[in-house]
């Protein structure tokens, strides 16, 4: 399900854990059974309990510190999207960044978002894993990488080596070298890692024309945040790519939310909708690299196919999945 951005002032969570915990329990346990509408939008049908704003007012209430941030309802993913091919993903307690990190002219957070980004400000302070598909500059701008990564003492990197080569040049790669893990898949090999606690599934995925190219080092990413289960293809060319997919089967893992890029969705790669129908399977779908010229036919025929797409026409936007 999904619900429509919603900005709340609440407790830093980390400060404030053992309380959250107490007030969960002695308040949304206590009501969970009384619903209350407030005219939410839903996707495909949440309503938070009384016993859930209660436990959000209670935290309003008490929180010596406070700060600006999106909250998701509980059992819920929040994802917003920050660049063209950029998103935030937040899920039972752990938040991930993908491809977000980046000064592109025209696909890159707005500057505001961006500085916060870099600085690792509210809401992204807590930021748990950043994940680079691969380096180019609509994905990938390493000063921006580095200002977070020495911002936040917590936060580690998954990304290739192209992306690793990149970062290593900078005088500020000793600050935070030991929170680069680099992944380097063979060909239709799969890689099981954990990152932060996170555990990750990594593949070589083609980004080109009509050939298979691997030189831009794209990765196919799955995280899994504490069940709930991420994947984002980056830039995939899906031509020639069904082989790695039979020996991923993400259909076993359980995809919750598949960010796939708009390629996955063009008719000129038929192979495309055997990939996602077979082997990817998700619960939910966010076409990801949309530009301007996507919205209108193209986004209605993915909706038709597939119902669950979600799709994200401007960056900001946030969306809660249940």
């Amino acid at each position: 399900m999904i619900l429509p951005d919603n900005r709340i002032t609440i407790l830093n969570e980390r400060a404030m854990r053992p309380l959250a915990a107490f007030l969960l329990l002695n308040l949304g346990l206590l009501v969970s059974g009384s619903s209350v509408g407030g005219g939410h939008q839903v996707y495909p049908g949440f309503e938070p309990t009384f016993g859930q704003l209660s436990f959000v007012a209670g935290l309003q209430s008490l929180a010596p510190e406070r700060c600006e941030r999106p909250v998701a309802p509980p059992d819920s993913a929040m994802v917003t999207q920050l660049a063209v091919a950029g998103f935030m993903v937040s899920a039972a307690g752990k938040t991930l960044l993908i491809d977000a990190l980046h000064r592109h002219p025209r696909h890159a957070p707005d500057p505001e978002t961006l500085e916060k980004l870099e600085n690792a400000l509210p809401p992204f302070d807590n930021v748990d894993l950043i994940l680079v598909s691969h380096s180019h500059t609509d994905h990938f701008h390493r000063e921006s990488v580095a200002e977070h990564l020495i911002h936040n003492l917590e936060a580690v990197l998954v990304s290739g080596r192209v992306v690793h080569d990149e970062l290593a040049e900078l005088p500020s790669y000793e600050r935070f070298r030991d929170r680069v893990i680099v992944v380097a898949p063979g060909p239709g090999q799969v890689v099981e890692i954990e990152a932060n606690g996170i555990p990750m599934r990594v593949f070589r995925l083609s980004h080109g024309e009509r050939n298979q190219d691997y030189s831009a080092d794209n990765l196919g990413m799955m995280a899994d945040l504490a069940g709930t289960k991420i994947f984002n293809t980056g830039d995939i060319v899906p031509h020639g790519q069904t082989e790695i997919f039979q020996e991923a089967r993400m259909d076993r893992d359980g995809i919750d939310i598949a960010f796939l890029g708009f390629t996955m969705f063009d008719a000129n790669f038929p192979e495309a909708a055997t990939i996602i129908e077979s082997y990817i399977k998700p619960r939910y779908i966010v076409p990801s690299h949309l530009y301007e010229n996507h919205f209108g036919e193209f986004t209605d025929r993915i909706k038709d196919r597939y119902p669950n797409s979600i799709i994200f026409s401007s960056k900001g936007e946030t969306r809660f999945i249940r």
